[in-house]
């Protein structure tokens, strides 16, 4: 199901799904939990995803909504509207060598003063895929209970990520449904016009990124356009276009 914002007051951010339950993600660090009868077993993947997120917002952390993988010492992170294939872009990746880092939630940080190269923190090694995604890709990784919705997919457990900071090698902003691949590397201005959109914030309401929070997505956003190179993709609909797209990362990862 999508987040269904109750409401961003002074108490906390207050999410909901119909399939699941309430939740309450107050500011001194507790998550407050009314879960629907039967759903005990599946509120996990939206405490390690949203509720994780609204949590990491309120502690002052800059957020994309996307995924990452590690190659070569260096994130790769992947970006796109709902159903451009950014889960199932960062399966082929792992499928062809990467390590996965996050799937939904990126944790990045740039430097308020643009001083330091930007760096993401790793997430919970899980994926959310379909079912012809899991078997074609990661037929070995194991699949926990479906995430609501239609499609339903299923989350899958990869193997432990690496801890810490991991410095950001290259964005990619996905767009599926053309005939070919194609790349094209974006100046600063129009990578971080690219950016924006994909603040996961946003998801959030208005209120929650009012003031100092919009600023700083903004800034973060700014030093990610400015320092490393931002890519936009095309790519033909479908998990054979992603196999193909990941060998050439996975060969040279940062080449232009």
């Amino acid at each position: 199901d999508q987040i269904r914002l109750v409401r961003c007051d002074d108490r906390g951010i207050y999410l909901a799904w119909s399939m699941l339950g309430r939740f309450l993600v107050a500011p001194c660090g507790t998550i407050d939990v009314d879960a629907v009868p039967g759903a005990e077993l599946s509120i996990g993947s939206a405490i390690i995803g949203p509720a994780m997120a609204a949590l990491l917002h309120q502690r002052g952390h800059a957020l994309l909504h996307g995924s990452a993988v590690a190659v070569a010492g260096q994130a790769l992170l992947f970006l796109g509207a709902k159903g451009a294939g950014k889960s199932t872009t960062a399966a082929a990746m792992v499928f062809a060598g990467a390590q996965l880092l996050n799937d939904d939630v990126i944790p990045f940080e740039a430097g308020m003063n643009m001083d330091r190269r930007p760096s993401i923190i790793a997430g919970f090694p899980l994926l959310k895929l379909s079912a012809e995604a899991h078997a074609r890709l990661m037929p070995d990784a194991m699949a926990l209970a479906p995430v609501g919705g239609a499609p339903a997919k299923l989350r899958i457990r990869t193997a432990p990520v690496r801890t810490g900071e991991i410095p950001v090698g290259m964005v990619y902003i996905l767009n599926d449904r053309h005939p070919e691949v194609t790349t094209r590397t974006l100046d600063s201005m129009r990578a971080l016009t690219e950016l924006l959109p994909h603040g996961y914030a946003l998801k959030f309401g208005e209120r929650a990124l009012a003031g100092a929070p919009s600023e700083r997505l903004f800034r973060q956003c700014s030093a990610l356009a400015q320092h490393v190179p931002v890519r936009s993709v095309c790519l033909p609909k479908g998990i054979d276009a992603r196999a193909l797209f990941a060998a050439r990362p996975i060969r040279d990862p940062f080449s232009a």
